[in-house]
């Protein structure tokens, strides 16, 4: 089965029309009536709409259909918390440049 047959196989699972699709993703009418196999591009912005749909699966013909939400709002939970120990990390080393500049100062009076 082609990427394209497995897009509509995952539009039906979902309930989303055709037309829903090609609103969503900004892809012309008949986008998936025509050929079997698409682009990266097109594939990122698949994945971007429909973020439960598995790459492996729609690519690779490997594991399921649809990823775990579980593990969707688990990896949401480790991205923010990445982000704020990186945030973290730049307060203190910004902090850190202030004390030593301030320490330069004294040093060179």
């Amino acid at each position: 089965m082609g990427e394209k047959e497995k897009i509509k196989q995952f539009l039906d699972y979902k309930g989303v029309s055709k037309n829903k699709f090609y609103t969503l993703t900004g892809f012309s009418v008949g986008f998936l009536d025509s050929g079997t196999s698409m682009g990266a591009d097109k594939v990122k912005i698949i994945i971007n709409t429909f973020p439960e749909l598995n790459i492996n699966w729609l690519i690779m013909d490997e594991g399921e259909m649809i990823i775990d939400k579980k593990s969707i709002s688990f990896d949401n939970i480790l991205k923010d918390e990445l982000i704020k120990a990186k945030d973290e990390i730049i307060s203190l080393q910004s902090k850190h440049i202030s004390l030593l500049e301030e320490k330069l100062k004294m040093l060179q009076k």
